[in-house]
């Protein structure tokens, strides 16, 4: 973006492009004044770069790296056996000084209060807080299985221990799920609760979500086997649209998804509607809107830089007393002016200023070399 283009007021429609949001936005975040805006008149809202910039660079969120080169510097600097203060834990941890605050107030996070309500914390503590429910990947949690398998063999009884290690639920979620007798599960007696491993693989295995790549397949062959022309049944608006049956008879009782009913109740589809109902409200990608914000930036630049040029070549034809021109001589000043207001890199205004008696000087070399 060209610095020279930063001074000017934007418009709903430029900040719409720049920052991404969607006008009824940009207006209501007006409305609560949430967003730095001006009205000049007329309830014309105007904008400033700068003020967009800081709203959209808000709240910057560290990456990991960062906290952790933080939390390193605090071990450095104050080594492992000293108490930290709430501004080393808020560093150390990656929460919010607020939030610490709260925990230590609700008397979820353990520190220590020497006196004058000052706070301080052990850094075992905060790691104790920091690294609890952990939660295992998933080729550690297979590894956890076969070794169930590899010990116990496929078709013993598994123990709730082996339960939990093979689903990777917690003791107290399979206790809770076969309490409610959502979990296919024995007790032989005592109450000792076993369980199957089929009953397991099937109870992990349910409502399984199809990757992208496999919706694609579904659709293109609904489309190989039926063409673009005929009408879709629920089904195969599912396997178009990724939604379950569930999501799509709802859709269609709130009259949310366009569809028709021919006769008995059921339910058709196009797949022209499909197409329009599942591609709206495209969110753009950061680039995009790079592009469109340093297109407006640029295409104000290019105004603003023509008719400075246009204001250059009329002062030299007045200070030379040019009145008329051969044909194209005119064109080929303005095209060399151009030029060197290019080369020139300042502001508008003082290329037409400060600049001018520079400028002069080269278009007089220039009329020389073209009349």
């Amino acid at each position: 973006m060209q610095n020279q283009f930063t001074d000017r007021p934007l418009t709903v429609t430029e900040a719409v492009a720049y920052t991404g949001f969607s006008k009824a936005y940009i207006y209501k975040l007006c409305h609560l004044n949430k967003l730095p805006h001006f009205k000049p008149e007329n309830g014309k809202i105007l904008f400033s770069l700068d003020d967009l910039k800081a709203f959209c660079f808000r709240n910057r969120q560290a990456a990991e790296y960062e906290l952790q080169e933080q939390a390193d510097a605090i071990l450095n600097k104050r080594g492992t056996d000293r108490p930290l203060t709430v501004t080393e834990a808020a560093a150390y941890t990656g929460l919010s000084k607020a939030y610490i605050y709260m925990l230590c107030h609700l008397n979820k996070l353990p520190h220590f209060k020497p006196g004058n309500g000052k706070i301080l914390f052990s850094l075992d503590d905060l790691k104790a807080f920091c690294f609890r429910n952990r939660q295992a990947a998933e080729y550690e949690l297979q590894e956890q299985a076969d070794a169930i398998l590899n010990k116990r063999g496929t078709d013993r009884p598994l123990t709730v221990t082996e339960a939990v290690a093979y689903t990777g639920l917690s003791k107290a979620y399979i206790y809770m799920l076969c309490h409610l007798n959502k979990l296919p599960h024995f007790k032989p007696e005592n109450g000792k609760i076993l369980f199957s491993l089929d009953d397991l693989k099937a109870f992990c295995s349910r409502n399984r979500q199809a990757a992208k790549y496999e919706l694609q397949e579904q659709a293109d062959a609904i489309l190989n086997k039926r063409g673009t022309d005929r009408p879709l049944t629920v089904t195969e608006a599912v396997a178009y649209t990724g939604f379950s049956k569930a999501s799509i008879y709802r859709l269609c009782h709130l009259n949310k998804l366009p569809h028709f009913k021919p006769e008995n109740g059921k339910i058709l589809f196009s797949l022209d509607d499909l197409k329009a109902f599942c591609f709206r409200n495209r969110q753009s990608a950061e680039y995009e809107l790079q592009e469109q914000a340093d297109a407006i930036l640029n295409k104000r630049g290019a105004v603003e830089q023509e008719k400075n040029v246009n204001a250059i070549v009329e002062h030299i034809l007045e200070a030379f007393e040019i009145e008329n021109l051969p044909d194209g001589l005119e064109a080929k000043i303005a095209a060399q002016v151009e030029h060197i207001v290019s080369e020139a890199n300042r502001d508008a205004a003082n290329v037409y200023g400060d600049a001018l008696t520079t400028t002069l000087g080269k278009a007089e070399q220039i009329l020389r070399g073209l009349i």
